[in-house]
């Protein structure tokens, strides 16, 4: 996430502790590409789980990102209306990069995650906000949507299909990514409403070049729904 903007792996990460009944669920949201501007996502937090973690990449900086962790979101026995925190640069401890240009120079063994209170930012003045607003509130949590995904051939050559089926309507994507996380193909983004998709991948990455055989992820998500598989390409 720190180095590449990437929202996988840590999603599934995340995605194991809401199996688990320890979190949730994963908020995302779509990349954030104007400054200055705002961007917006809505997820649903609920008394077992009223703390918000959100995180994001500082672009195109070596490993260097900003967020919450945290945040509780709770006023007394009821939820806040609204609150703005500060967002403060921080260091990730996996790039030894020194400007916020800096090509990749790798940090082994990783140091651990710091603050940054000097160069190239500005002490006491904060990167930005982010605001977490109440939009509605509700005795009983409405049951989560179910996204079924299944990708096939799989192992492939030199195509094949990502279905996937979601019982919600909303704003989705689909994308490849390495097993750093890294996107390498975006296959669709767009609004659809509940029912059945197919998504073709010829095996190429954005910049239409030919992918070596490997493992690769395919991420897909259709509002607060996510589902991730591993899929091989062999050529």
């Amino acid at each position: 996430m720190a180095e590449w903007g990437s929202i996988t792996p840590l999603d599934l990460e995340v995605g194991d502790a809401v199996a688990g009944g320890q979190a949730g669920e994963v908020i995302a949201s779509d990349a954030y590409t104007v400054s200055p501007g705002s961007l917006s996502t809505e997820f649903t937090a609920t008394p077992s789980f009223p703390l918000a973690t959100v995180v994001t990449m500082v672009a195109p900086s070596p490993d260097w990102f900003t967020g919450v962790a945290g945040l509780d979101l709770r006023d007394g026995d009821a939820c806040i209306e609204e609150i703005t925190v500060e967002m403060w640069p921080y260091d990730a401890g996996t790039d030894s990069g020194v400007t916020y240009t800096s090509g990749n120079q790798d940090t082994s063994p990783s140091g651990p995650i710091a603050p940054i209170d000097g160069t190239p930012f500005t002490p006491g003045v904060p990167l930005g906000t982010m605001t977490f607003t109440l939009l509605t509130s509700a005795t009983a949590v409405p049951a989560a949507g179910v996204l079924a995904m299944r990708v096939h051939p799989n192992p492939f050559n030199p195509r094949t299909t990502v279905s996937f089926t979601t019982t919600v309507s909303g704003r989705g994507a689909v994308r490849v990514h390495d097993l750093r996380g890294r996107a390498l193909r975006e296959l669709w983004r767009g609004h659809v409403d509940a029912g059945r998709f197919e998504i073709p991948w010829d095996g190429r990455d954005d910049r239409g070049r030919l992918l070596p055989s490997g493992a690769y992820l395919v991420a897909v998500r259709v509002g607060a729904e996510r589902a991730t598989a591993r899929i091989l390409l062999a050529r």
